[in-house]
């Protein structure tokens, strides 16, 4: 199928999981250096490699290198999808963290914020904040950064939600997380719940409420 590309916009390879070293070439040219472990997501930047037309992918997936008897040695692979990302703003989040502040209602939000480009751009960012399954936005100015060429992670500010509606796995409440810059171009989305789950010697708590997770694991 035909497809279109918004001009001045760039693309980006967002590997969400890959076991366990990774190469990645676009049209033959390496897309960035070797990605490194098996549980933190990493993008490329292939805004000046793709051309008109057909592109070439080529990823190359290294699974535990130099073990010879470690009995999950063979489980390496792309663990998720990968997506190619259409990014219409200079910076773009990498990384968006959501920490809950359950007692002031309160999300303070921090990003790994990416300029491909040689020149530091300003950005004055602003937050908007939607239930998942419908509802108005609530919008909230945040901080005014400057985002140097390459990788920056930094707190951009906090929002207080209007009457919280917490996460549990009896109400699996979601919001969506949108970061604007001043052109309404979109810089990052991320889905969160409200909760917080810590450890209090041998119980974990989430919501502050002691709580046992089920789950299963494979040997």
């Amino acid at each position: 199928p035909q497809t279109v590309r918004l001009a001045g916009a760039g693309l980006v390879l967002d590997f969400r999981r890959a076991n366990w070293q990774a190469d990645v070439w676009m049209n033959g040219k390496p897309a960035g250096p070797r990605h490194d472990t098996r549980f933190d997501s990493f993008q490329h930047d292939v805004s000046d490699l793709v051309r008109p037309g057909v592109n070439v992918l080529a990823v190359r997936i290294y699974d535990y290198i130099g073990h010879t008897t470690y009995r999950r040695r063979w489980i390496g692979g792309l663990d998720h999808p990968v997506r190619v990302l259409l990014i219409p703003a200079p910076v773009y989040a990498h990384r968006t963290m959501v920490a809950c502040d359950m007692a002031k209602g309160r999300v303070d939000i921090e990003a790994e914020l990416v300029n491909p480009g040689a020149s530091a751009v300003d950005l004055a960012l602003r937050a908007e904040i939607t239930p998942v399954a419908g509802g108005p936005a609530q919008i909230t100015d945040l901080a005014k950064v400057t985002v140097t060429s390459g990788s920056q992670r930094l707190q951009l500010g906090s929002v207080t939600l209007t009457t919280p509606v917490t996460w549990s796995p009896e109400n699996p409440h979601l919001y969506l997380l949108r970061l604007v810059d001043a052109g309404g171009r979109t810089v990052a989305l991320q889905r969160f719940g409200f909760r917080t789950f810590t450890a209090d010697g041998e119980w974990l708590r989430l919501n502050g409420v002691k709580f046992k997770p089920r789950g299963h694991t494979f040997d």
